[in-house]
């Protein structure tokens, strides 16, 4: 049997934030063109908030 490593817990949840931020991202990339520049960057800034906090 394989000894589980550090990497392979994580009960943190940061994976599935890592996985809904990827969502989000492609969303906004994909109505980007029917959004107002500063909503798209606002929407990325926030999605990199929730990776940093």
């Amino acid at each position: 049997m394989l000894e589980l490593l550090a990497f392979d817990v994580d009960d943190s949840g940061m994976e599935w934030t890592v996985q809904d931020v990827i969502e989000e991202l492609e969303l906004l990339v994909d109505t980007k063109a029917t959004m107002a520049y500063e909503d798209f960057i606002d929407g990325v800034r926030e999605q990199a908030r929730r990776l940093l906090k």
